[in-house]
């Protein structure tokens, strides 16, 4: 497909926006910031949908939704 090269790309943009990110993290942000198109969810043709760079980046610096008060809870640990 043509958007491998284009999801590579964001991918290796947000391994470099700091430092501790796991690959794991950074393909669960992409796969979540998606713009889903098609079906809801996962399907054949459009996969996670249309990359979103600014989504993904602000699931990782944002915990995937993981409220203030609760990350702060879990840090003092």
């Amino acid at each position: 497909s043509a958007a491998a090269p284009h999801v590579a790309a964001v991918g290796a943009l947000l391994m470099s926006s700091g430092s501790g990110i796991s690959p794991g993290a950074v393909a669960r942000a992409l796969e979540q910031g998606a713009v889903d198109l098609g079906s809801k969810g996962f399907d054949l043709t459009y996969g996670y949908g249309r990359v979103d760079a600014v989504k993904a980046l602000e699931l990782l610096r944002t915990g995937f939704g993981i409220s203030g008060a609760l990350l702060l809870l879990l840090l003092e640990d």
